[in-house]
């Protein structure tokens, strides 16, 4: 295959991005350069970089209000094509999140991420991207009494058919009914687009091998009704053969390997096919069927886990991560409004409580009324750097304290032992 001239290779791509920031899939801030704050700014000296003039939307220019957007209004940004490959949010320097308030007050922030699975940071196992598609996904595997897991893999003679989105979309929605008809009525899906072999960090000649995993509300299957669901795979496909491979899982930590499976990253390099990873720009690749059929409670419980899946859930607020990427107060519930794009180094400056996948709690600080949010959304932020530096301060000092105490003491049982 021919790589196609505009783009250049993943370790050599360079670029220069005009002031602003870029957005990707969800909001996600890509890559940015250029000054924020000013030397005007009132905000004590050490923190005005951190903290944009009226609450960061005129140091952003184009970013979407409050981190949203389209799939695709975002690529209009650049015309380069190998520009848009490599903004990645693996790199040095680069970091966004924003945060949300609900009308009670309460605080959290997002942390932004660019989602590409070839990207450094998004693509490894565990990053905050993974996390956010399997926190997605959890609860409703948490419905599951048992779980069934196909994968439907293309034959490598038809996969040139299936090089377009809108393609593969329809397949993906081909196989979701030929399920619905076998009766799984609901089920998550998701493609994988190359085999394993491509995370052991060998090259050559790999070729793009989509296929589709399907997570289902199932168990056992006969061999024979295996064999009709293969068969009617093969009709949608117009192949003769085909591979479809299932098997179920009964226990909660099984469940919890095989979701942190589908969920995870495999186009982990575009040089693996440049076209294929040009065409899957705003490609929807988590797709849930079987719609009022998800809301009754989950018949297994976190509690359950033991050993690497339970350390595979640890530290995930999954609730509350659920809730916030709804845009919905995991609090009281009321609506979120979140702000633009801040720099990373405001989040790291002021103290925060972990809910996981990159989401935080933050104080709950109520500013005056009646003022204009930009200036409420400064003097919050000013209040919280204030309550960290006087934090920092204390627990400076009384280290201090207790090391000259360490100090004095040694000092004089030094004197008493020369007497």
């Amino acid at each position: 295959m021919q790589h196609s001239p505009v783009a250049t290779k993943k370790n050599s791509t360079k670029h220069k991005v005009k002031q602003g920031v870029s957005w990707g899939v969800d909001g996600a801030v890509l890559a940015t350069s250029g000054a924020i704050g000013s030397e005007s700014s009132p905000i004590p000296q050490g923190t005005s970089s951190f903290i944009p003039q009226g609450a960061g939307s005129r140091s952003c220019p184009g970013a979407p209000q409050g981190g949203g957007g389209g799939t695709d209004s975002y690529l209009e940004t650049y015309d380069n094509v190998s520009s848009w490959l490599g903004t990645t949010c693996d790199k040095k320097g680069v970091g966004w999140f924003i945060a949300g308030e609900c009308e009670n007050g309460h605080r959290f922030a997002k942390e932004l991420v660019c989602g590409k699975e070839w990207c450094g940071v998004c693509g490894e196992d565990g990053s905050i991207a993974h996390l956010r598609r399997f926190a997605r996904w959890l609860p409703k595997a948490q419905q599951f009494e048992s779980m069934g897991y196909f994968v439907f893999t293309i034959p490598q003679e038809l996969r040139a058919k299936y090089r377009a989105k809108r393609d593969l979309a329809m397949l993906g929605h081909q196989v979701q009914e030929l399920l619905k008809s076998y009766g799984y009525s609901r089920g998550l899906r998701r493609w994988h687009w190359f085999g394993d072999i491509t995370r052991s960090g060998l090259r050559g000649d790999i070729p793009f091998h989509p296929h589709l995993n399907c997570l289902v509300d199932g168990g056992f299957v006969a061999m024979a009704t295996l064999e009709k669901i293969k068969a009617a795979y093969a009709s949608l496909l117009g192949a003769d053969v085909v591979d479809v491979n299932y098997r179920y899982r009964v226990s909660p930590g099984k469940m919890v390997h095989s979701l942190k499976y589908v969920t995870r990253a495999t186009f982990q390099d575009y040089d693996l096919d440049l076209e294929m990873a040009m065409e899957l720009r705003g490609f929807r690749n988590m797709v849930v069927w079987g719609r009022g059929q998800w809301d009754g409670p989950p018949v297994w419980s976190l509690a359950d886990l033991q050993g690497k899946p339970k350390a595979e859930v640890e530290g995930l607020d999954i609730e509350a991560i659920n809730n916030l990427a709804a845009g919905v107060c995991p609090v009281c519930g009321k609506a979120l409004t979140w702000g633009e794009a801040l720099p990373i180094g405001l989040l790291t400056m002021v103290d925060k409580q972990v809910l996981g996948a990159g989401y935080y709690r933050l104080a709950d600080v109520r500013p005056p009324p009646g003022l204009p949010p930009d200036i409420k959304q400064r003097l919050y932020w000013l209040d919280l750097i204030h309550r960290t530096e006087v934090r920092v301060a204390i627990e400076r000092a009384e280290a201090e304290a207790r090391a000259e105490a360490a100090e004095s003491q040694g000092w004089w049982a030094s004197l008493l032992n020369q007497n």
